[in-house]
């Protein structure tokens, strides 16, 4: 047996998705981000980190047990080693390193994988001395005879179950929310420990109580949050339950005697007697995958998928049937040295065949294409051998990336495009195959080949395949969401001629997750839609930066935050609208403060670019980090769990309302007096002239915007209390004392000596004490 070659290896940074920090591994060079993460998401288990050879055990070294050396644990986080313990748990029971070798070499390379729970534990017996659990068995679906009585009431029961499922799922998270917000109305109060769990101390606490109940939260349930909330645990709460998962959908069994009650429109009967007629049942059926992509269905007996189950990687090997093959036969003998004489000794499937054939420039519906697919299963089929199984199903989701997949089994390429870190590219096995056609992506015809194929073009690669394999070859069909109950009927029929073991069909929006998906999550509880229709062409434009004014008004706020000064500017549109920020932080290192600096100048342009206040304060409130605690200089927060959750609490108190995260009510005064109470003024105007964030929303007293219709109701007024003979003095006569009720120098002394102000209307008669 040739000498494997040793790839390179090289060590790649892992990003956390939570924000954390992030992990390495070292795989071969040629792999990229994305598989080295599947592999570390595969690998979690602690396992010892120095091992020894164990004595008095036979074989070649690379096959002996081993046995750990002190107590260090850790994740394996080299693919190196992961695959060479894989490659010993299935070269151990033929005692041959050569065969180690080359088993390790297919791992390293791909071309060949071993299902996730494998890949967590196969061989740490003896690469570590660690015990094998033992795996889950898969749950098996009863299928259900399509004349039993079962399956004459199956649509209902379908979506019963469903719509049961969504429910419990939507009122699982509606009470955790309702709960959670208790523990966060205590842990955010800043007075003592029972005013904070006293209702009546609390306003917070109060309508967080109230939601829960309004929502239907059991009274246990808020006094076990309560409860919690009194020994300091406030973020998870134990609710003890857990949202329901969607049920399987279940398998219905279909007879050739239901394809020909249904072609001639007769009647069919179940077992308990009862009848119906086979067409309109049909589609009934047909309406339920519709709705709910269940059930699926088998139209032949069953082709069972033994364990341990491995994936061929078929783009890796093109058409070189001669090297899927040998590669077969490799493993095929090794799952037969490694199971017992007469069970079944596991499952080879084959995976990749439309990346397979877009590489190779051949069309998914093509004669070729379904030639070349018979060509590889019966290739398999010879090299597999006695008990071991050759099938067409899917690797798990986390195993195709590690693969680097851009096809599973034998369904059709998703899209021409991939997204990678950089953005949308092209998929390689697109690449390669306008490579092989001598085309551009440009060229006419060049996508052809790479067109997403009919549903009915998926039901045919599947009954090729099972006319030349032991193993099943599901079929998975996705149609499109504008399909109708009809189509799903009619791919039934053409599956059930083809004799097919395995149907599932989905659309594209089916099943009530779908409905909700496409509904946007914007609306206000309460708040209704207005739908309409309109007939016109829709323009998308690209959105524009909305221009700050040169010369704008706003606020300074000065806080300090767990014993740490922070300064928020704030910068305005004529609107009032907050525009921009800007935080100084007092004595703070050079770095943290180029932070915070360049934080502000992204949350600004932001907004600028139409990003609403409301997305950033849901964001950044209640997030927790030092710098922390209490807050000092600010009227209305008096208790920060970090930097960034006083400042986006302070501007939506100021310019959002949001007094629910304020702890004390913040003074709509801004200090400056309760303004003249009976006049009824116009304030939209003032909004360019005073901060909106500094008055928290309010006008002060001293400015008065009268239009012109309150002026002229005003001289009315006037002309009204005025003898005829009294006379109003020209701008040029005001007395030049600014009136005592606006503040305005526009008294005017008319000539009976009252005093009048031009701007509100105050009046004081001659001789008067005002």
């Amino acid at each position: 047996m040739a000498k494997a070659k040793t790839p390179v290896f090289s060590t790649f940074d892992i990003a956390d998705p939570d924000g954390g920090t992030g992990d390495a591994l070292r795989a071969p060079e040629d792999w990229n981000v994305s598989a080295a993460a599947a592999l570390a998401e595969l690998c979690t288990i602690a396992r010892p980190v120095e091992t020894r050879m164990k004595p008095g055990t036979k074989g070649p070294d690379v096959l002996r047990k081993r046995s750990p050396v002190g107590t260090d644990r850790a994740p394996e986080r080299d693919a190196e080693t992961v695959f060479d313990r894989i490659a010993v748990h299935f070269a151990a029971p033929t005692k041959d390193a050569a065969i180690h070798a080359a088993l390790k070499s297919d791992l390293l390379a791909r071309r060949i994988l071993p299902a996730s729970e494998l890949i967590r534990h196969a061989g740490i017996d003896i690469a570590y001395g660690d015990a094998i659990p033992a795996l889950d068995a898969c749950e098996y679906i009863l299928p259900v005879a399509a004349d039993s009585g079962e399956a004459r009431s199956l649509p209902q029961d379908i979506s019963n179950a469903r719509l049961k499922a969504a429910v419990s799922d939507v009122g699982a998270r509606v009470l955790r929310d309702r709960l959670m917000a208790i523990g966060h109305a205590v842990a955010q109060c800043a007075g003592e420990a029972e005013d904070c769990l006293d209702p009546a101390q609390n306003p917070a606490l109060k309508r967080a109580l109230q939601a829960a109940r309004r929502d239907g939260a059991p009274d246990e349930a808020i006094e076990h949050a309560l409860a919690l909330a009194r020994q300091g645990e406030f973020d998870e709460p134990d609710l003890g339950f857990v949202p329901s998962v969607t049920p399987p959908a279940p398998v219905l069994q279909i007879p050739a005697s239901l394809l020909d009650a249904e072609a001639d429109d007769a009647v069919w009967t179940f077992h308990d007697g009862k009848e119906a007629g086979a067409r309109d049942w049909w589609h009934q059926i047909a309406q339920s995958v519709w709705s709910f992509g269940a059930p699926d269905f088998r139209f032949a007996e069953e082709r069972p998928a033994p364990g341990p189950v491995l994936y061929l990687n078929l783009p890796l090997f093109g058409a070189d049937t001669k090297a899927i093959g040998k590669t077969v036969s490799l493993w095929a003998d090794a799952l037969r040295k490694g199971a017992k004489k007469t069970a079944p000794a596991g499952t080879i499937s084959l995976t990749g065949f439309a990346a397979l054939f877009a590489q190779l420039g051949l069309p998914y519906d093509s004669d070729e294409a379904r030639s070349l697919a018979t060509e590889i299963a019966q290739a398999a089929m010879t090299a597999a051998g006695e008990r071991v199984t050759i099938a067409a199903i899917e690797p798990e989701g986390v195993i195709a990336r590690l693969m680097e997949a851009d096809s599973r089994g034998l369904a059709p390429l998703n899209d021409v495009l991939v997204q990678t870190v950089s953005g949308r590219e092209m998929r390689p096995c697109v690449i390669a195959g306008l490579k092989t056609l001598g085309l551009g992506l440009t060229d006419k015809g060049a996508m052809t080949a790479f067109a997403r194929p009919a549903p009915d073009a998926v039901i045919a690669l599947a009954s090729a395949l099972e006319a030349d394999i032991n193993g099943p070859a599901p079929a998975i069909v996705t149609l499109p969401a504008d399909a109708g109950p009809d189509q799903v009927a009619r791919l039934m029929r053409q599956a059930g001629k083809a004799g097919l073991s395995s149907l599932k069909i989905d659309r594209q929006g089916s099943g009530l997750a779908g409905i909700l998906d496409e509904i946007d999550e914007d609306l206000e509880p309460g708040e209704e839609r207005i739908v309409e229709k309109i007939v016109e062409k829709i323009v998308e434009k690209p959105v524009n930066r909305r221009k700050m004014p040169d010369r704008r008004k706003g606020y300074i706020q000065k806080a300090t935050v767990g014993g740490h000064k922070v300064y928020l500017h704030t910068g305005e549109f004529d609107s009032g609208e907050l525009g921009e920020i800007f935080i100084d932080m007092h004595k703070e290192g050079a770095a943290f403060r180029s932070l915070m600096n360049n934080f502000a100048i992204a949350i600004s342009i932001a907004l600028q670019y139409g990003v609403p206040l409301e997305e950033f304060v849901d964001a950044f409130v209640f997030t927790r980090f030092e710098p922390a605690g209490e807050v000092e200089g600010n009227d209305s927060i008096r208790h920060a769990t970090s930097i960034l959750d006083y400042l986006f609490r302070e501007l939506a108190v100021s310019y959002l309302g949001r007094n629910d995260l304020a702890e004390v009510q913040p003074d709509l005064t801004g200090g400056i007096g309760r303004g003249v109470a009976k006049e009824k003024v116009v304030q939209e105007d003032a909004l360019r002239y005073i901060s909106k964030g500094f008055s928290r929303g309010q006008l002060p007293d001293n400015v008065v915007m009268l239009t012109a219709d309150m002026r002229k109701a005003k001289a009315d007024e006037r002309e009204a209390e005025t003898p005829a003979t009294a006379d109003i003095l020209p701008p040029d006569s005001y007395d030049g004392d600014p009136c005592p009720e606006c503040g305005h120098f526009t008294v005017a002394r008319l000539n009976d000596g009252t005093l009048d102000c031009q701007a509100c209307g105050w009046v004081k008669k001659s001789g008067s004490a005002g």
